[in-house]
């Protein structure tokens, strides 16, 4: 599967996933200023949307490419990843007075 980033601004990041010329995934990082730091929303679609061919195709991806246990390692994966941000990005941006 091939992966093209279509996104990546001060808004966040959106890559997208191809198979045989069908996107299959997308996955959407957008962050937002609000009182006290950032938001951070984190969306990830599995499947394809085109007529015809989501009745046939989304239950084969999710029973072969993303079955619910790879769902559930993504989830945690995730949790730990945006769970380090609040230490990291201090490091990497300090405040300015």
């Amino acid at each position: 599967m091939a992966e093209t980033v279509t996104r990546l601004d001060g808004t966040g990041i959106t890559l997208e996933g191809h198979l045989l010329g069908q996107q299959v995934t997308r996955l959407n990082h957008d962050f937002s200023a609000v009182d006290g730091g950032t938001l951070y929303i984190s969306t990830l679609t599995v499947g394809t949307t085109a007529p015809g061919l989501r009745r046939i195709v989304n239950p084969l991806i999710h029973r072969l490419i993303f079955p619910e246990d790879m769902g559930r390692a993504w989830l945690n994966h995730n949790v730990e990843e945006v769970g380090l941000l609040e230490h990291i990005v201090p490091l990497l941006y300090p405040r300015q007075s």
